[in-house]
Parts: structure tokens; C-alpha cells; sequence
């Protein structure tokens, strides 16, 4: 597994997890593309990282999304055990943030039919909640019913900690949370699945095929993108290459991504 990348500022630390990789194929992972010659150099089965973050504020520690969990396979599903080896046990986590439904987000927020994190607020949007309900049998709705007490949703922008803000982004799913996180040193934003590999920056068109509006899915990713490249935001991606974290550039008049130096 990778080494947990972390960030220390001040009151603030974030710690960037591997909850291991998942198969895509191409159809699924990258629609959209058009004519894009860079995409046509994927090849039709690959692999794509599962990266989360934690963040530890004081004494209160947020987590946000848990990967697969026990439904995952070999390759993923690592992220209690990442968590548990830097010291931070299940019952420490104060909050998990799921950003969405999807099983590879929130199938770890249960372990043994119980809840995972069994002392955390799990927020969710509401929008988000009612989208889930519309599948009562899917794999997704099973896992949020068991953490049902623990659950709270939300309906417009929350900060949950002093510079700590849920943001709703849909696109990806109605409902889809990203994290903005303030520091001394600088603005996180922790966009879970808005983006799904880093050339989307570039061309935003790109998508994963279940995405539930394509056509809000452009507009946010475009709205995160000039403002991270304006106001010189982090951004964090779930599936990019671990860890995940970097900035936006703009050369010419087309926005790429340039992903951190890990030491």
C-alpha cells in the first residue's frame, strides 16, 4: 500500500489515505471524449486509484468517504487498516462526509453488518439521500440503512467545523458534496468525483458513464476549475494518481493539471 501523505498546519492536519485500485474499463471510466487523441491511448481495461482524505482538527477527526470496505476485492478495501496503522482507530472519527452513494465511497462506512465509524456523524445530502432511495436494492442503499441512526443530511452549504464547508457540486450524482477545506496554507478542495482522471481538467466533457446530469457535470467542473486557477486552490481527486492532490495551471488558453511532488 502507499505511504499516507499528510499535510501539517497549524491546528490542521490532513492525511491523504490508499484504499487501493479498482478495474474500469474504458467505456465506463472515460465517455465523453470525442475525437480526444489522449484518451484514445488509454487502453479498453486499466486500473484507477481509490485516494481519501482525513482530516484531523484538534481533537476531532472528519473523514471523508471510506472507499470499498469489505465490498470491494483484493485490490481495494484498505482504508480501515491505512487508518488503524497511522493511529487513528474507528471510534476517533467524529464525522464521515460521504460525498456521494456510490459503493466505492461508502461501502467501508460498514463493517460486520455495523457501523464502521460507530461514534461519527455521517452527513450526507439530502438530494443526495433521496437519489439513493430511488434504488432500494442496490448494494449502495443496503450499506446507508445500516448506518441509518448515525446519519444526517443536509440541504444548502455546511460547515461542519470552522473552516470546514460541504459544498454541493451535482453533476456526478444530485446530490454531490465537495469539501472546501481553509488553512493558513492555503484553500483544499476535496472534489471526490467531479473529476475522474487528471487530463479531465482539460477536457471537461469527460465522464464517467453513470454520471447522473453530463450537462451540470460540464458546468462544475468548469466552475471548479476557474476557481481553483484564480484564487491558486488545492485540489484533491479521488480517483487522479495517488495522492491525488494538486493545482491547476493554464497554458495558453487550456487549464491542465499539475499534480504535488510527493518526497
Amino acid at each position: 500500500m502507499k505511504r499516507p501523505y499528510e499535510i501539517q498546519c497549524e491546528h490542521l492536519r490532513m492525511i491523504v489515505f490508499s484504499d487501493g485500485v479498482f478495474p474500469v474499463s474504458k467505456n465506463f471510466f472515460l465517455v465523453g471524449a470525442g475525437n480526444d487523441q489522449e484518451v484514445e491511448q488509454f487502453p479498453d481495461d486499466f486500473e484507477v486509484a481509490l485516494n481519501f482524505v482525513c482530516l484531523q482538527i484538534g481533537d476531532k477527526h472528519i473523514l471523508i468517504d471510506a472507499g470499498f470496505g469489505e465490498t470491494g476485492g483484493q485490490e481495494s478495501g484498505h482504508l480501515l487498516t491505512e487508518l488503524n496503522q497511522s493511529g487513528i482507530k474507528p471510534h476517533m472519527i467524529d464525522y464521515v462526509v460521504l460525498s456521494h452513494s456510490h459503493i466505492d465511497h461508502i461501502g467501508g462506512i460498514v463493517k460486520n453488518d455495523k457501523p464502521a465509524f460507530p461514534n461519527a456523524t455521517h452527513i450526507m445530502s439530502k438530494k443526495e439521500w433521496l437519489y439513493a432511495e430511488q434504488t432500494p436494492d442496490s448494494k449502495s442503499f443496503q450499506v446507508l440503512n445500516k448506518v441509518l441512526p448515525l446519519l444526517e443530511v443536509i440541504e444548502v452549504d455546511t460547515e461542519i467545523l470552522p473552516g470546514v464547508l460541504l459544498k454541493h457540486t451535482p453533476g456526478h450524482t444530485p446530490g454531490h458534496l465537495t469539501v472546501e477545506v481553509r488553512t493558513n496554507n492555503g484553500v483544499y478542495l476535496i472534489t471526490n468525483d467531479v473529476y475522474n482522471i487528471p487530463h479531465s481538467i482539460s477536457n471537461t466533457d469527460l465522464r464517467v458513464i453513470l454520471e447522473e446530469d453530463s450537462i451540470q457535470g460540464v458546468r462544475t467542473r468548469n466552475q471548479l476549475i476557474q476557481l481553483a486557477h484564480k484564487e491558486q486552490i488545492f485540489i484533491h481527486s479521488c480517483h487522479f494518481p495517488y495522492p491525488g492532490l494538486g493545482t491547476i495551471e493554464k497554458v495558453n488558453s487550456l487549464y491542465q493539471w499539475k499534480s504535488v511532488e510527493i518526497q
